[in-house]
């Protein structure tokens, strides 16, 4: 399997064109019955989705982490590991948050 072309991407001056960061064309809007406006919001989707990728693996892996540690800390004798766990997953949960909210959908800056 072939490695796909790296980000960042970014959505052509255009708005039907994807790019990536040396100012290629990616994909473009071929013939659709959807209006511009709806080929340019597919294609900021897109942009965002590409650009969220490693992020998103990256808060899952942490999620698994987290998650296999309070495993084992509902096994703990103690209920300070517990409890020393319980802060940690909030603490990943918040951090996930912030980076969750970084993915939403931008007004602008998605563009060239």
């Amino acid at each position: 399997m072939s490695e796909h072309t790296p980000g960042p991407w970014h959505v052509g001056h255009d708005m039907q064109t994807i790019r990536c960061k040396s100012g290629d064309p990616v994909a473009y809007r071929t013939e659709n019955p959807f209006p511009a406006s709806v080929n340019a919001a597919n294609a900021a989707f897109i942009v965002r989705a590409v650009n969220s990728h490693e992020a998103l693996v990256e808060a899952l892996e942490t999620a698994a982490a987290q998650l296999d540690a309070a495993a084992e800390a509902v096994r703990a004798p103690h209920p300070s590991t517990a409890n020393e766990q319980a802060a940690g997953i909030r603490e990943w949960a918040t951090t996930a948050r912030a980076r969750l909210a970084s993915l939403q959908p931008e007004t602008s800056g998605e563009r060239e």
